[in-house]
């Protein structure tokens, strides 16, 4: 889990594919209860946390790829391809194939057309396709 400091690092987490969750906009207390109800790890830039939570990782840089880092190597993560963009960057949910056919008026006409595999999140709607964005996001996970 990761507090509302860490709202990039959460999606990325997601991107590559972990189970993630993000608490945007709550006080401290309920992101340690909800981080124990969930069974999760805590991770925060917040130093407070850290010192009253003792499932919590202090995140020690601003900087994403610096976080990133430090959360693989704590927790010896591993990139998979089959598992990038697996889950729903908004949702935390799997996102599961979805036929071409049927999202012909749901996605872009030029997307339509040049991607052949499409996914979508059950929870939101959300449809996912590895278009430009998924060139970048190779680069970076390989910088990391």
């Amino acid at each position: 889990m990761c507090d509302q400091m860490l709202g990039t690092l959460a999606i990325w987490l997601r991107i590559i594919g972990y189970d993630t969750s993000y608490a945007e906009n709550a006080h401290d207390d309920e992101i340690i209860i909800q981080s124990k109800q969930e069974n999760r790890i805590l991770l925060t830039r917040d130093k407070a946390i850290k010192r009253t939570y003792e499932s919590a990782l202090l995140i020690n840089s601003t900087n994403l790829h610096d976080q990133i880092q430090q959360v693989v190597h704590e927790f010896g993560l591993t990139f998979e391809d089959t598992r990038v963009l697996s889950r729903c960057t908004v949702c935390n949910v799997s996102v599961y194939p979805v036929e071409k056919l049927a999202l012909k008026n749901s996605v872009p006409m030029h997307a339509y057309e040049s991607h052949q595999h499409f996914w979508q999140c059950p929870s939101c709607g959300r449809i996912y396709w590895k278009g430009s964005h998924w060139e970048n996001i190779q680069r970076f996970i390989g910088t990391l």
